[in-house]
């Protein structure tokens, strides 16, 4: 099930008291024309004209919007990481190929694990949740909310979606 995690800071003292930033688990992708015109994006029109802004610059996949109503084929899985030294989040679309599973695609996928930009390790989602992070600003443990996307019955049964999400 594609899932969430706020991490907030609660610490009053610090400049940025009560902010913070969302991680997702391993996201669902497709092609993102497809998600740019379901009913729910075109509803939603600032949503879209980031998404049709994000295609101009080359994007080729969005995340799936759940439920999953308009039954968007998966094509691969967006991943987001954190580099503690860098302070950000790294999104990675890693494309199924071949029948692949999620886990056998990021197996493959190279450099998955090394932030690009000081080489430092990348966390993913589940270390995030077990290990927490700190606030860039002031040091304190940010503060977490999970939370996760709504699934239709069909979709937890679809064969694409097997058991990795």
């Amino acid at each position: 099930m594609p899932a969430g995690c706020e991490f907030i800071c609660r610490n009053e003292e610090c400049e940025h008291a009560n902010t913070g930033f969302t991680v997702l688990g391993s996201w669902p992708i497709g092609v993102i024309d497809l998600i740019i015109n379901t009913k729910k994006v075109q509803a939603l029109e600032g949503f879209r004209n980031n998404l049709l802004s994000l295609k101009s610059e080359g994007e080729e996949y969005a995340c799936i919007n759940y439920p999953n109503i308009d039954k968007i084929p998966i094509v691969g899985y967006r991943v987001n990481k954190w580099c503690n030294t860098c302070r950000m989040i790294h999104n990675i679309n890693i494309i199924l190929e071949d029948g692949d599973t999620f886990e056998e695609a990021l197996e493959k996928f190279e450099g998955g694990d090394r932030c690009f930009q000081c080489d430092g390790y990348l966390l993913d989602f589940e270390e995030l949740v077990e290990d927490g992070i700190d606030c860039p600003y002031c040091k304190e443990q940010l503060v977490q909310s999970r939370w996760f996307a709504n699934e239709t019955e069909d979709e937890t049964e679809d064969d694409t979606l097997e058991e990795n999400v």
